[in-house]
């Protein structure tokens, strides 16, 4: 069985705060940081562009 891996985006406004989240959840391999945002805007713009497709 194939699995995909879960699909995050990590928004905060602090930029250690991303780096250290994406840091974290990338250790686990099922997983996957699609993109970062640093505010609501720019988080709403990334979701748009990764929209998963079935």
């Amino acid at each position: 069985m194939i699995t995909r891996p879960i699909k995050v985006l990590v928004v905060d406004d602090s930029l250690q705060s991303r780096k250290l989240l994406v840091g974290f959840l990338s250790e686990d391999p099922d997983i996957e940081v699609v993109a970062t945002a640093s505010n609501g805007k720019d988080a709403l713009e990334a979701v748009g562009k990764h929209i998963p497709t079935s």
